[in-house]
Formats: C-alpha cells, sequence, structure tokens
C-alpha cells in the first residue's frame, strides 16, 4: 500500500508543478509594474529600484490587493513597504527581507470607520469629535485588526486602542491653553 502511495505521489507532484507553472507570473513582469518614487520616500528609508524588492513580496502583494494602483515600493530596515491609496484610505503594507507579509496599516477619516467601532467610541465619549484613525493588522493578530482613534474632547486629545470588542485609553494628552 505505501509503494503505490508513493508511487502515485511520485507521478502526480510533478504534474501539478508543470501545471502550476503555466499560471505563476513571472517575478521580471511584476517588477515591471512597480512604481518607483524617490520623491515620495523619506530620510529614514531608501528608495527601491524594481528588482531591489523580494518576488515573493510582489507576488503576494498584487494577488492580495488587485485594485491598488498608484503603489510606492520602498526598502525599509528590515524588508519593504508598499504605499497606495484605495477608496479614500491610505495603507501601507509590510514585508520582510525575504518577502513574508508582517502588516498592514490602514489611515483614514471617521465616515471610512466601521459602524461598530464608531459606536463604541461614540458611547463612551459623546462630547468628543473623531479626527483620525489608525487600523493595523499584524502577522502576530491573525488578521484581528486594532484600531488605534484619535479622538478630541473640550480639554485633551486620546488615543483610544479598539481590539475585539474591547476599549481602552492608550495614550492621552491635556491641551495646552492659549
Amino acid at each position: 500500500m505505501k509503494k503505490i502511495f508513493f508511487a502515485f505521489a511520485a507521478g502526480c507532484i510533478p504534474a501539478l508543478a508543470a501545471m502550476n507553472g503555466a499560471y505563476a507570473q513571472n517575478s521580471s513582469t511584476l517588477k515591471e509594474n512597480i512604481h518607483f518614487n524617490k520623491a515620495a520616500v523619506s530620510e529614514n528609508v531608501t528608495a527601491s529600484a524594481p528588482n531591489a524588492i523580494n518576488a515573493r513580496a510582489i507576488k503576494h502583494f498584487y494577488q492580495s490587493y488587485k485594485n491598488a494602483a498608484g503603489v510606492v515600493w520602498i526598502t525599509i530596515n528590515d524588508g519593504f513597504r508598499a504605499s497606495f491609496t484605495l477608496n479614500g484610505v491610505s495603507n501601507k503594507v509590510y514585508y520582510n527581507k525575504k518577502g513574508k507579509w508582517t502588516a498592514h496599516l490602514k489611515n483614514y477619516t471617521e465616515d471610512k470607520l466601521s459602524f461598530e467601532v464608531r459606536d463604541m467610541i461614540k458611547r463612551a465619549y459623546c462630547d468628543c469629535s473623531i479626527n483620525y484613525v489608525d487600523e493595523i493588522e499584524t502577522l502576530q493578530s491573525g488578521g484581528v485588526p486594532t484600531y488605534i482613534v484619535h479622538i478630541e474632547g473640550k480639554n485633551d486629545y486620546k488615543f483610544i486602542r479598539v481590539c475585539n470588542g474591547e476599549m481602552d485609553v492608550w495614550k492621552e494628552f491635556k491641551k495646552q491653553k492659549p
């Protein structure tokens, strides 16, 4: 029985590899689609020529973010970052040096915030206004986003952290009097 299984596996694996290769995109084709913009790069990162980006990262990015346009890739200390804007939301996707996805950061205004999170914030801080939202998803979070909601009250600013239906004040700053 084991011999039959191994013979079957030995025959199937090359066949599957051959079929899979027919659908794989060439990394040089993917790299041609990368937008390179030195002007968009800040001082603490290094601009990346298209051939300097890990092909695995590029392939994952274009499979996961099909509608992304105007993508700018840069090299950072521990890997790569792709930045783009989609539907009024600023996105930054992070990969390590081996091209493995590590994090996704979204920045947007209150109108893009999910109803559940917005309702939770507004119920607890009804006299405050929501200025900005950071939505963070990391490899360690297992697909569960953490929201950092920037709110402004009469006398202070607060960063409210919301994750898995739980909320806490992450940071708080008093406004300076004029």
